[in-house]
């Protein structure tokens, strides 16, 4: 027999979590009675968010850990289905719904191929000059949450500069 046992701490995780590991136990009186040794597959309904494999199996089989890797900055669920199959083929199966939950990424600045937080830039130049200050704007939530930037800037010399955005680069994933 087998049954598929959950927490809801298991059941319900934050995007971006490190793999976790759910224990698995089975049982059959023909491992006892016959020899027969108990094997596990999985499979997960949403390959986009998680990726599922059995590991640690005992001898006969009769426990193993199923492990959970979720890709980075993608949320949703997925079914997760655990299937054992004993040494004749017969095969019982337990599933549970996994859901990611989201979390909202913050934007960052590109800058000489290094990640920013915060963009602060001296310039200087001539009187009557315009200059342009190209930046690359990363937010991991663009493409994979359908998210938007809004930028706003702040001139402390308002009397003798104006600021405006044209043409900002604006990327998801690198």
């Amino acid at each position: 027999s087998f049954t598929l046992t959950t927490t809801q701490a298991e059941r319900e995780v934050a995007e971006n979590s490190d793999p976790y590991t759910i224990s698995l136990l089975a049982s059959d009186v023909d491992i006892s009675t016959n020899s027969q040794i108990l094997s596990y597959s999985a499979i997960s309904s949403n390959d986009l968010l998680a990726t599922v494999n059995v590991i640690n199996a005992s001898a006969t089989g009769e426990q193993a850990d199923l492990e959970i890797t979720l890709y980075d900055y993608f949320s949703g669920t997925s079914n997760i289905t655990v299937f054992v199959t004993d040494s004749d083929g017969v095969t019982v199966s337990d599933n549970f719904e996994l859901l990611v939950e989201n979390i909202n990424d913050f934007p960052a600045f590109l800058t000489d191929g290094a990640v920013d937080d915060n963009l602060n830039r001296s310039v200087s130049t001539t009187e009557g000059v315009d200059i342009e200050i190209p930046f690359v704007v990363q937010d991991l939530d663009i493409i994979a949450n359908d998210q938007s930037l809004n930028f706003t800037f702040e001139n402390l010399d308002s009397a003798n500069m104006s600021l405006s955005l044209s043409d900002p680069v604006i990327v998801g994933n690198l």
